[in-house]
């Protein structure tokens, strides 16, 4: 059987490759040898069975079997895009990322941080939750695909995913249409909230170095605290409403009156506590990376698996000896090492699910006969960690 898991896309009203919003789904189905790619009639004949059997134990059954029939629906006009890109020169690359729910089950969302309670795993949530990866086309500067929570298609434009694949372990796939080309991994950025600017020692302006440059700049992060306020009490006026006005002994209650304006206590005086808005400095950080790091080629029609790249910061070596102040509010640094964690792909494990069984028949079949395309890495490995193999660029 074809393992079970989630998998959330680009979804909209399509005109070659515009999509509107993000939506998951769940794979449970066994795999075939060949698959037939269903008209339109058929995917909605196979939407209805599965929201039938999907809501079978839902509370509110109509509305669920609605939501998951529009559901197929919109993966399958997804799914006529993959096709279509190939087929107009582009090429499709899953490339593996880290799985950030894996690495923190329990950990608190950046918005639920609180200024004056924040634990170090909270904040790394924050800075992961913000972090990008840049790979860049080295012979079109403007052609790139970007890595990261929240970098979809739909709220970043062409460099953003189109699907996010489940994994295995610490590794999920975020699948891409690119340019045909040679990929260098070129950008870092991630936030890094409650952190201020280093003291500058240099004075000369900073040469480019071999690894790449830092861009640190000072930021303001929304953070909130619970505190306790007192609140007088609360008055309400009651919608109007009828009431007895006569009553017959036998027959009951024989005339009925309007009652406006009635108030009411509607909270009674006392400390509550309530949200309260903290700024919050910090900064964000930006790593231009011009050495070799790591690359990759495609061709035209091209669909590849690829190993991937992320950074647990602080994931830069540098002196404020080799820093100057861009601004009063900014500063660059000369990088002497960048240090990545290594994120091995697996192609079989992509093949372990059934894309055609949620709807997207189309791009299941070009999955199955995409392979690992390995890296050329130039960087090299110097530690381990719980999530993986470290990689680093280094001066020397």
């Amino acid at each position: 059987m074809r393992n079970e898991a989630p998998i959330g896309f680009a979804s909209g009203r399509l005109s070659s490759f515009a999509f509107l919003a993000c939506i998951g789904f769940c794979l449970a189905q066994p795999a075939r040898a060949q698959q037939d790619v269903p008209s339109d009639k058929e995917v909605v004949e196979l939407s209805k069975r599965r929201a039938v059997a999907e809501c079978k134990d839902a509370i509110f059954k109509k509305d669920c079997r609605k939501a998951e029939a529009q559901t197929m629906q919109a993966a399958n006009e997804i799914d006529k895009i993959f096709p279509l890109a190939l087929k107009e020169g582009k090429a499709i690359v899953a490339i593996a990322t880290l799985d950030i729910g894996y690495k923190y089950p329990d950990a608190p969302s950046w918005e639920n941080n609180r200024a004056d309670h924040v634990t170090d795993t909270g904040t790394s949530v924050a800075v992961e939750l913000g972090t990008t990866v840049e790979w860049r086309n080295i012979a079109q500067s403007d052609k790139k695909l970007i890595v990261g929570d929240g970098r979809a298609f739909t709220n970043v434009g062409g460099s953003g995913f189109l699907l996010e694949l489940p994994g295995k372990g610490p590794v999920k796939y975020q699948v891409y249409v690119i340019d045909p080309g040679t990929y260098r991994l070129s950008r870092i950025t991630h936030p890094m909230p409650r952190s201020t600017l280093p003291v500058a020692d240099g004075t000369a302006s900073v040469d480019k170095s071999y690894v790449g440059s830092i861009d640190l700049t000072e930021t303001i992060f929304n953070e909130t605290k619970f505190e306790s306020q007192w609140f007088n009490e609360q008055w309400s006026t009651r919608p109007p409403y009828q009431e007895c006005a006569a009553v017959h002994v036998t027959a009951g209650c024989v005339e009925l009156r309007w009652v406006y304006g009635e108030e009411y206590i509607s909270r009674e005086a006392g400390y509550y506590d309530v949200s309260v808005a903290v700024p919050t400095p910090g900064l964000n950080v930006d790593i231009g990376i011009s050495g070799e790091f790591a690359s990759f080629s495609v061709r035209a029609g091209e669909a590849i698996v690829i190993d991937g790249f992320f950074p647990q910061p602080p994931n830069t070596s540098f002196s404020t000896a080799d820093c100057e102040k861009a601004d009063a509010k900014s500063m660059v640094c000369d990088i002497e090492a960048v240090d990545l964690l290594y994120l091995p792909a697996s192609a079989e494990v992509l093949h372990g699910h059934d894309y055609s069984a949620i709807g997207m028949p189309r791009f299941n079949q070009i999955l199955r006969k995409a392979q690992l395309r390995p890296l050329d890495i130039k960087a090299r490995p110097v530690s381990k960690s719980g999530l993986g193999t470290i990689y680093q660029l280094a001066t020397n």
